[in-house]
């Protein structure tokens, strides 16, 4: 049931962090090749001066105009919940909390963070850094379940 849910989801993160990586590889590999400027020596007509390799600035513009500096690579994981019940009837749409818990578990001892919605969104707007390996947790409906047995599990890890 996880897999149906959470397999969309990472997808989509992935694909949009791909994209990123992919245009700042495209833009790194068009500047290795674009031409230097290169003038002539008195009476060499044709000859090219050799230049100086470009100096790169260790801080993005970004940082000298007080804003943050976000490092766009951490991973996140999006996990969708519908309900939680201790008898399944419709394995697509529910679990149990004793699995739920066990997820949860995992997710602490493989030393992912869970983050909110608003601090995902500020840091794809590059606003806010996340720690490099964040899960997000998601319910959906609002199912009396989501607060009396998902609630207590989550505040516990």
């Amino acid at each position: 049931m996880l897999n149906r849910f959470a397999i969309v989801p990472l997808i989509f993160v992935f694909a949009l962090t791909a994209c990123k990586r992919h245009a700042a590889l495209v833009n790194s590999a068009q500047a290795a090749n674009s031409p230097s400027p290169t003038g002539s020596a008195p009476g060499a007509k044709g000859l090219a001066t050799p230049s100086a390799p470009p100096v790169v600035n260790p801080s993005p513009p970004a940082a000298k105009s007080g804003k943050v500096v976000v490092d766009q690579t951490a991973q996140v994981i999006i996990f969708c919940y519908h309900r939680l019940v201790d008898k399944i009837r419709y394995p697509g749409t529910e679990i149990k909390p004793a699995d739920f818990e066990a997820q949860m578990k995992a997710l602490k001892d493989r030393g992912i963070t869970v983050i909110g919605m608003q601090d995902f969104l500020a840091w794809k707007r590059g606003e806010k850094n996340i720690p490099p390996r964040s899960a997000i947790v998601t319910f959906d409906d609002g199912w009396k379940s989501q607060y009396d047995v998902a609630w207590p599990i989550m505040k516990k890890f």
